[in-house]
């Protein structure tokens, strides 16, 4: 699985630093990881 950010992602309007980014990514990869399963059952 990749996990891409977009422009819009980056523009200074948004007034996000990498931190803030960073922390919604790991918020983000946290509710796949708990809703993901592969074909055996098991969390990707």
């Amino acid at each position: 699985m990749n996990l891409k950010l977009g422009p819009n992602d980056l523009k200074s309007r948004c007034s996000m630093t990498a931190q803030d980014i960073a922390q919604s990514c790991e918020k983000l990869i946290q509710k796949v990881l708990k809703v993901a399963k592969y074909d055996n059952g098991h969390a990707p």
